[in-house]
């Protein structure tokens, strides 16, 4: 990062395919216990995050590189849900049940997240994030007490999710 040398690296995904990137690394980030790289990744034209204990291989190319003037490790991260982000941001709208509304009101989930009670004691959560991968995992880990009212293509991927984990168990 100091030289701004971009690297090729051997990664393993969190579903254990491995693949090769050049990356342009931009910054390091410790989250809950773990050290990550967020990198410019030159294949898909994005910053990603990458879990540093998942690289196989990293080898610099000699090939200097500019970081983006508009990248901001802050923003990024405020934008991202957990620790992933970096695509286009989606407005989200979930509904939990009432048994959840003291629980999940007095956390800080994200830091656009707004809250408004319903008459019926349920609780709508509204937030803006880039980053579906683990906001996809924390709503499935609030099922069944939770709806996903927006947007249509995270309830698809909530439906989809759910489906293949009945399917497991049969």
């Amino acid at each position: 990062m100091e030289r701004c040398e971009a690297v090729r690296a051997t990664y393993q995904t969190f579903d254990g395919r491995v693949s090769e990137y050049e990356l342009h690394p931009y910054h390091l980030l410790a989250y809950h216990g773990n050290w990550y790289l967020m990198a410019w990744n030159a294949e898909k034209g994005r910053v990603a995050t990458f879990a540093l204990s998942r690289f196989r291989r990293i080898a610099a190319t000699g090939q200097g590189y500019t970081r983006a003037a508009e990248f901001s490790p802050e923003t990024y991260a405020r934008q991202a849900f957990g620790i992933v982000g970096g695509e286009k941001p989606i407005k989200v709208r979930l509904l939990f049940e009432p048994k959840l509304a003291v629980y999940i009101t007095e956390r800080q989930w994200h830091p656009t997240q707004e809250f408004r009670t319903r008459r019926d004691g349920r609780v709508e959560m509204r937030l803006e994030t880039t980053g579906r991968k683990e906001l996809v995992r924390w709503v499935l880990s609030w099922m069944p007490d939770v709806k996903v009212l927006a947007p249509k293509s995270l309830r698809a991927r909530i439906a989809e999710k759910l489906r293949d984990g009945l399917r497991a168990q049969q």
